[in-house]
């Protein structure tokens, strides 16, 4: 609906996404909106939200006290009908999902070493319970790289 809306010019793409044609992202229950600073846009996606039952069909609703609305470059001069429109709060950047922070370029060596030392935690807890090599790479496999994937 969100990517309809787009294509018809409901919904502006971000100056950025839109050689790509990236207007959203969906992580679990969870989506993040990418579009253009204007009132227009901000009333758009409300719009597809309601307008289409967008709810009804995921399961997933809205919920203004959860939501953030994030600023960046120019954008911050229109922080306050933004907010105002959305009825989100203001989010700070850098953004953290799962752990990790989200960013259009490679993760670094440091942003990754966080990752990497929460596995670590996990398989020396492993083997304090005396698992047995076996157990423990069978716990590897269901749950680390579910964690990895998710």
């Amino acid at each position: 609906m969100l990517m309809a809306a787009s294509q018809s010019g409901l919904i502006p793409f971000h100056p950025q996404c839109q050689r790509i044609s990236l207007n959203h992202m969906c992580f679990a229950d969870d989506i993040l909106v990418f579009t253009t600073r204007s009132a227009q846009a901000i009333l758009q996606v409300k719009e597809v939200n309601l307008k289409y039952k967008f709810y009804l069909l995921s399961g997933i609703k809205s919920n203004p006290s959860k939501c953030e609305i994030y600023f960046g470059g120019e954008a911050i001069k229109y922080k306050s009908n933004a907010l105002l429109l959305s009825g989100f709060k203001e989010g700070e950047l850098p953004v953290r999902y799962l752990g990790l922070p989200l960013m259009s370029g490679k993760l670094s060596s440091t942003e990754v070493d966080i990752l990497v030392d929460k596995f670590t935690k996990r398989v020396k807890s492993w083997r304090a319970k005396k698992l047995t090599y076996v157990g423990r790479l069978q716990l590897i496999n269901s749950v680390l790289l579910g964690v990895v994937q998710y």
